[in-house]
């Protein structure tokens, strides 16, 4: 018994010893974060300068704990080196009339993270880390009415799950190498979403931008995303460049345009509620494929050595209009003026349908010297209008249909 007490009494003591003081000391504990330390943004520990209200010199994890709103001739918050994440924690960033940027990094810097927060009316622009040099990470921001772009990053940058509203210049853009996603452009005074050489845009929407909805430069893909109502353009893609699955609905302009050596394809361009001037614009040794293009002037305008093929217009003044050497294949156009209008020559139209148009179902305006075989239409003005130097198959009607066996006849009914 006395023994049994003796070793409940070391157990008990040894416990409470290695238990240590029950009572944290006094003082803040500090915000460790998931990965260490972070650190708070505030006048003690990023104290501002001439030019801004705060100033990080230091890489770390910082945050911010409140609302910070502008003053004159500052930036809310300037990045002075590489190697930092600010997380403004779900709080706003409020310029005023004579502020700068809301954050702004110095030129020459990388690996900058800033996410979850709200930058709204600052005089210069709401986020530029442009004078960077990459290696930008921008996520879950809302960028809105200010004075300049809503977010600019430097190339090799990720801008993901954004919004920009109604700033004085583009909504968002981005340097060479740059992925755009998940991210919405409205009612901001130029572009909606711009990207660089080699850029991607993925899952985006720009609607009522007053100039262009998304502009890529050269090299560029973008897709799966919807442009509705831009003054400019909706899409506007440089030379070499893909669009694929996106939508294009009431364009100012022009709906998808991609200069040469481009691809457009599976595309949907409407303007459903007035008639456009262009629904695709597409340049020399280009590719349109299995798009849907209704309500334009022109539905589908392309230049030299050009491939159409697969694609349903309808409600045009001219359906498919091409340029010299195009190949166009298995495409439709119905309740137009002129479905399709071939201005060069050595062009093909085979496969093709031509259906209740006003005019002509076939035109060769051009030249001539162009092939026209495997063809049908119905309902047209004029069904088949070609040159005497064109190659067109046999025109087979109801009358001939019977007797005819010439594999590249036209049809007619």
């Amino acid at each position: 018994m006395r023994m049994c007490s003796v070793v409940t009494l070391i157990v008990a003591s040894s416990g409470a010893a290695l238990a240590g003081p029950l009572n944290p000391p006094p003082g803040p504990i500090a915000d460790t974060g998931r990965f260490g330390p972070r650190i708070e943004i505030n006048q003690q520990n990023t104290p501002g300068d001439a030019d801004s209200l705060f100033r990080i010199e230091k890489p770390g994890s910082y945050y911010v704990s409140g609302d910070i709103g502008g003053e004159p001739a500052q930036s809310g918050i300037e990045i002075a080196t590489g190697g930092v994440t600010i997380d403004l924690s779900g709080f706003t960033l409020r310029g005023d009339s004579g502020t700068l940027n809301g954050i702004v990094s110095e030129p020459g810097l990388r690996n900058i993270r800033i996410h979850s927060g709200f930058v709204e009316e600052w005089d210069r622009g709401g986020i530029d880390l442009s004078a960077s040099t990459g290696n930008t990470l921008v996520t879950g921001i809302v960028s809105s009415g200010n004075g300049g772009v809503g977010i600019a990053t430097p190339g090799n940058s990720l801008v993901s799950g954004c919004a920009a509203d109604s700033n004085a210049e583009e909504g968002i853009i981005c340097g060479s190498n740059s992925v755009i996603a998940e991210s919405v452009a409205s009612s901001n005074a130029l572009d909606g979403i711009t990207v660089g050489s080699a850029g991607l845009i993925t899952s985006c929407t720009a609607f009522e931008n007053q100039m262009d909805g998304f502009f890529v430069s050269s090299g560029s893909t973008i897709t799966a995303s919807s442009a509705q109502s831009n003054l400019g353009n909706n899409i506007t893609a440089r030379f070499g460049c893909t669009v694929s699955n996106c939508t294009s609905r009431n364009a100012g302009q022009i709906g998808i345009s991609a200069r040469n050596a481009s691809v457009v394809i599976g595309c949907s361009v409407q303007n459903p509620s007035v008639q456009g001037t262009i629904g695709i614009e597409i340049g020399q040794a280009a590719i349109v494929s299995n798009c849907v293009v209704q309500n334009f002037a022109t539905a589908i305008q392309a230049d030299i050595a050009t491939r159409v093929t697969g694609c349903i217009i309808s409600f045009y003044t001219t359906g498919v209009q091409v340029a010299s050497r195009c190949v166009i294949s298995r495409c439709s156009t119905t309740n137009g003026t002129v479905g399709f209008d071939l201005i060069g020559a050595d062009a093909s139209v085979t496969a093709c349908e031509a259906i209740a148009n006003a005019a002509e179902g076939f035109l060769v305006s051009g030249a001539g010297g162009n092939l026209l075989i495997g063809n049908s239409a119905a309902g047209n003005g004029t069904n088949y209008s070609t040159t005497g130097l064109d190659t067109v198959g046999p025109i087979v009607n109801s009358a001939t249909i019977g007797v005819s066996s010439n594999p590249h006849a036209n049809y007619e009914y």
